[in-house]
């Protein structure tokens, strides 16, 4: 089957197709750019609000928009580039807590998009978005996921700066560090909210907002080099893509409480492929809120 990517990062968009096809051999999965090599734009950067009844249309009504582009042919008679399109978009920690009102936001942006279409039409694209169009989420963001496997981490980051020092007992999607030397460095760039921090050096990628909350922050971290302008050697499209075809998706879902929201996006992806997912554990929780088995039965997407 062709599963088509629709994503919000460059990160994703280089290294999601390598690593589902890692977790589904023999399927074929492709990145659907924004434009050539960029991604898509998404709508969690800020917080998400419920729409409006005024609304215009918005950054999810445009992911989906992309999402039917590749499901539906060019040209009558032509075979469509793919049979099923998944979008994955990031949470962000301006959204943490805000998960259900994400996920409706894009549930009602779908009803928006179909509402806006002919009798013919808005049939026809509303049977194929609750067939074959999916909505998940990366909590808070993808670079959690490498705090779930610590041999693939390694191969990154350098063994002075192993192991990540994170809160015992936390749910990886709930990321927390407990690091004093993070601290340190937080407090030193100024990142907002910090006691101690005093004139911002932007340049540091963990001079952030909330960044004990920041897996991408601290992997930037971890990464750190002091001869490079931002302190950090790490690269979304590069050691971000690399760290993610190397990832062990059992070792990341072994612990069956934690990673709700990937192990929905995997679960999907079996059901639709009607396969196994390559060395995952069959058992585990789902975030009910972007779980096929937990869809409502009025659903709009596959998932939601």
């Amino acid at each position: 089957m062709r599963v088509s990517l629709i994503s919000t990062g460059q990160m994703e968009l280089l290294g999601l197709p390598a690593m589902l096809t890692a977790l589904f051999p023999g399927q074929q999965f492709f990145a659907e750019p924004y434009s050539p090599k960029k991604p898509h734009h998404g709508f969690t950067s800020s917080t998400v609000r419920p729409l409006q009844p005024n609304d215009p249309p918005g950054n999810a009504a445009k992911l989906l928009t992309a999402a039917l582009g590749t499901l539906v042919p060019e040209t009558q008679g032509s075979p469509a580039d793919a049979d099923l399109a998944v979008i994955l978009e990031d949470v962000e920690l301006c959204n943490k807590g805000n998960e259900a009102v994400v996920t409706e936001h894009m549930r009602e942006s779908a009803r928006r998009w179909l509402a806006s279409r002919s009798g013919a039409d808005r049939a026809r694209l509303g049977a194929l978005m609750k067939d074959k169009v999916s909505f998940h989420l990366a909590a808070p963001m993808p670079e959690s996921w490498f705090f779930g496997d610590l041999a693939a981490l390694a191969t990154e980051v350098p063994a002075a700066h192993l192991p990540p020092r994170l809160m015992d007992g936390r749910d990886l999607e709930d990321f927390l560090t407990d690091d004093a030397a993070y601290d340190a460095d937080v407090a030193a760039s100024g990142a907002a909210g910090v006691a101690g921090g005093s004139r911002p050096n932007r340049r540091r990628p963990w001079a952030c907002t909330r960044p004990k909350e920041h897996p991408k922050a601290y992997l930037a971290w971890l990464l750190r080099d002091t001869s490079l302008a931002d302190g950090s050697s790490y690269k979304e499209s590069q050691e971000g893509v690399r760290l993610l075809s190397r990832l062990d998706w059992g070792a990341v879902l072994s612990n069956l409480s934690w990673f709700g929201y990937a192990r929905a996006l995997i679960r999907d992806l079996e059901s639709a492929l009607g396969v196994s997912a390559r060395g995952v554990p069959a058992e585990g929780v789902e975030a009910p809120l972007t779980s096929v088995r937990a869809r409502p039965d009025a659903h709009v997407l596959r998932n939601l």
